[in-house]
């Protein structure tokens, strides 16, 4: 029963993971940095790097996931990572900021406390996970395995995003920008 519910949360989790850091790769790089200085937290010079690390992290903590390597440590690092991301929400929502979630990259919608709630139940299901144990993928496969399935999902899934990124591109997009939300809707920009 319990190796259902592992892979269950894991399965979840690790996707959703994976999916938020491909959509970001998936849009343009200048988007990814109008969507990351809107949250107004990232100094003006670490905006870049920023904006370039948070899609390869959510990439890495899903493939960590859905594999199950690392045993609890992928867990904790998912954890973290949700808890950094729910803190950044938090603060935005405090100081008023209409600004896009980024979730699912340009396909977000304007961030919430539904978000904050959804982002702390999904950190409840992974301390569960990691004070119950690990039984599944882990017990399957040694270290040299899971570096080597995760290498080659990351090299492939990167090479993807680049190739989508480039002709992303092309197309222009409307800029992300922090607008109050006491503003009318009709002064949101599309996502």
């Amino acid at each position: 029963m319990w190796i259902g519910v592992e892979l269950l949360i894991r399965t979840i989790v690790g996707g959703l993971f994976v999916a938020a850091g491909f959509a970001k790769l998936s849009a343009t790089a200048r988007w990814r940095q109008e969507w990351v200085a809107s949250y107004e937290l990232v100094p003006g010079a670490l905006v870049r790097p920023a904006a370039t690390a948070v899609p390869l992290v959510e990439l890495a903590t899903g493939i960590w996931l859905l594999l199950g390597a690392f045993g609890p440590t992928s867990v904790w690092v998912a954890v973290a990572v949700l808890l950094v991301v729910t803190a950044a929400v938090i603060s935005a929502l405090m100081r008023r900021l209409g600004v896009p979630c980024g979730c699912f990259g340009m396909l977000g919608e304007l961030i919430s406390w539904r978000i904050v709630v959804r982002n702390l139940v999904l950190v409840a299901s992974l301390i569960g996970l990691a004070v119950h144990g690990l039984t599944a993928t882990v017990a399957m496969f040694g270290a040299p395995a899971q570096i080597s399935m995760i290498a080659i999902l990351f090299a492939v899934v990167a090479t993807s995003a680049r190739r989508h990124s480039r002709s992303a591109q092309d197309t222009e997009r409307v800029p992300v920008a922090a607008i109050p939300i006491d503003s009318p809707r009709t002064e949101r920009p599309p996502l």
